[in-house]
């Protein structure tokens, strides 16, 4: 499809464009030059290019002060708006986007059906009240603007991916003008109406594991399965296949449609290998496996490859044999990377953390927001901005004790300091690896070597110790929490947490529910993954621990031991003396060379 070159008036300016600088193309050797140093070179869909040109159009490199144009989204990098407009008859303009069949169109408009194919339906939009998303990358950095020298403005590398995509039949958001200036590039989507993306779709259903809400997660599960098989089968490959980058529109409640946005990173070929399948494949399971069950991700996998071999079910099979080992390769090693990105901002000044200084002697880090903080256990208090931050600790200081939500560590000696440290520090390291820990909100550090962490206050939470050994906790429970440690000991052995220094306050317990989560973070050490290893050493100290100081029965030892996977039996058992009438590890566990 032929696109307009389009040169607007300069910013603070709104006219409309003649339509003689209408008339060159994509393809036409002539473009127009910028009228001033500050202009933007516009290309535009000529199905949209009624719009652009109308009087009453927003100054689109300046939304700042235009009442149309909402916020929606802002980062050092970009930022994007949302813009209301209204066209003046149902004339024009028209736009088209690339849907799955009955998808709802992007405005409340009349829409006209115009053709259909096994991978959607073409609607052309007509008329009536609509929205737009007006993506701004913002003045590039050095690294940015070396990086836009070889490759291009970023506008137009997601321009060109989109029609792409489009031309291909993947359903992915339909971009209808772009424009590049010095130093910064815009780039104009229209709004999809009752479309939601996946990321807050999922979350708002529950465990969606039963009835009605497992019926909906499968329509999702699959849906997600289509739009990626689809992808792949045409050669096109996203790049960042996060469940925020992929929106839902939903026709009835198990009827539902996926399809691509924030195209910056797509790749497309003539063939889709099966390494970047397993890429992509890996970033959706980055997120879902926590949110889950193995059964869903065991379905998405099934699906996406039934799906990509247009319905053969041998080929299907076959498939899913080849992708499962590098799928959980790449997934290791991109949460890794994750993890180590996430942990390299724990001691800098970002959106999650900040050095707050309080007075000559006194200086924090502290968390300025929670990062998932939906998940267990959730933060007593609320995300906090420096100055607030700053406020706080000067009362601490003046008062002696932080406020109501915040319980206090001592370390008065070097190792002692060395240890608040690394407490501050493993907390934030394991939230990262989503492992439940109680919240370290700031690391305080006073005068004379006497540092201080903060960590949120959990009146509910009761150290493992003293909760087994309460007279008035019945077996059922005590059956539960040995359940939980168990599932919390192979869960840090997955990501590579071993225990250093076990004592009955290193996890807890909060009731109701008997939930298990980490007290003690600094007793804990993150290394090299090796699951097998670290399973064995960790069941090794805490069975110990649960024969010699707690005296649990053989049917709470028991539960304990069938919490683990089968494929986790072989390598408990090798490390286990039988004196006790189950496989239980009662007894002396050597670890394996």
């Amino acid at each position: 499809m032929e696109s307009a070159d389009v040169t607007p008036p300069p910013a603070g300016r709104v006219s409309p464009i003649g339509t003689a600088s209408m008339g060159a193309t994509a393809g036409s050797s002539h473009r127009h030059s910028p009228t001033t140093t500050d202009a933007v070179r516009w290309t535009v869909d000529p199905e949209w290019s009624a719009q652009f040109a109308r009087v009453d159009s927003p100054d689109w490199t300046a939304l700042t002060d235009d009442s149309r144009a909402t916020l929606v989204k802002s980062n050092p990098v970009r930022r994007v708006w949302r813009v209301e407009l209204r066209s003046a008859n149902t004339d024009s303009p028209d736009v088209s986007h690339t849907m799955g069949h009955g998808a709802t169109p992007s405005f409340r408009a009349a829409t006209v059906r115009e053709r259909s194919s096994d991978v959607g339906t073409i609607h052309r939009l007509t008329g009536g009240d609509r929205a737009v998303y007006v993506k701004e990358w913002l003045d590039a950095s050095i690294r940015q603007t070396i990086r836009d020298r070889f490759r291009g403005p970023p506008a137009r590398i997601e321009w060109r991916a989109g029609r792409w995509a489009v031309e291909r039949g993947v359903p992915a958001v339909r971009h209808v003008a772009y424009g590049v200036g010095r130093g910064r590039s815009y780039l104009i989507s229209p709004a999809i109406d009752g479309a939601a993306r996946l990321a807050d779709v999922w979350p708002a259903n529950g465990s969606l594991r039963s009835g009605s809400d497992g019926r909906r997660a499968d329509a999702l599960i699959d849906a997600a399965a289509r739009l990626l098989a689809v992808a792949h089968r045409n050669g096109f490959v996203h790049g960042d296949d996060h469940p925020r980058n992929i929106l839902v529109v939903e026709h009835d409640r198990d009827h539902l449609e996926c399809l691509y946005a924030d195209l910056y990173a797509a790749r497309g070929t003539d063939r889709t290998s099966d390494q970047r399948a397993a890429g992509a494949l890996a970033q959706l399971n980055q997120w879902f496996r926590t949110r889950t069950a193995g059964t869903q991700r065991l379905r998405f996998l099934r699906a996406y490859c039934r799906l990509r071999c247009d319905g053969d079910d041998s080929a299907a099979r076959a498939l899913v044999r080849r992708l499962q080992p590098p799928v959980t390769c790449e997934s290791h090693r991109q949460a890794a990377r994750l993890w180590a990105k996430r942990d390299g901002r724990i001691w800098r000044t970002n959106a999650y953390f900040a050095r707050v200084v309080v007075n000559a002697e006194t200086t924090a880090q502290v968390v300025l927001s929670f990062r998932n903080p939906d998940r267990f256990p959730q933060p007593s208090i609320e995300n906090r901005t420096v100055g607030e931050w700053r406020d706080e600790l000067r009362a601490a200081v003046e008062g002696g004790r932080p406020g109501p939500h915040i319980v206090c560590g001592h370390g008065f000696e070097r190792d002692g300091s060395r240890s608040i440290r690394r407490r501050f520090e493993n907390a934030h390291r394991l939230r990262h690896r989503d492992l439940p820990c109680r919240w370290a909100v700031a690391l305080v550090h006073g005068p004379g070597n006497r540092d201080m962490v903060w960590m949120d206050a959990l009146p509910s939470a009761t150290p493992l110790v003293s909760f087994l050994r309460d007279s008035l906790v019945s077996a059922s429970d005590r059956a539960l929490a040995a359940v939980g440690v168990a599932r919390l000991i192979r869960r840090m052995s997955d990501r590579g947490v071993r225990i250093n220094h076990w004592t009955g306050e290193t996890f807890g317990v909060v009731a109701p529910g008997c939930r298990v989560l980490i007290e003690c973070p600094e007793h804990l050490a993150i290394v090299r993954r090796r699951p097998e290893r670290d399973l064995i050493r960790n069941v090794r100290i805490v069975g110990d621990w649960f024969r010699d100081e707690c005296a649990l029965g053989d049917s709470e030892i028991l539960e304990f031991v069938r919490t683990f996977a089968p494929r986790d039996w072989s390598a408990i058992r090798a490390t286990t003396n039988h004196r006790v009438k189950s496989v239980a590890p009662t007894a002396r566990l050597e670890e394996r060379p």
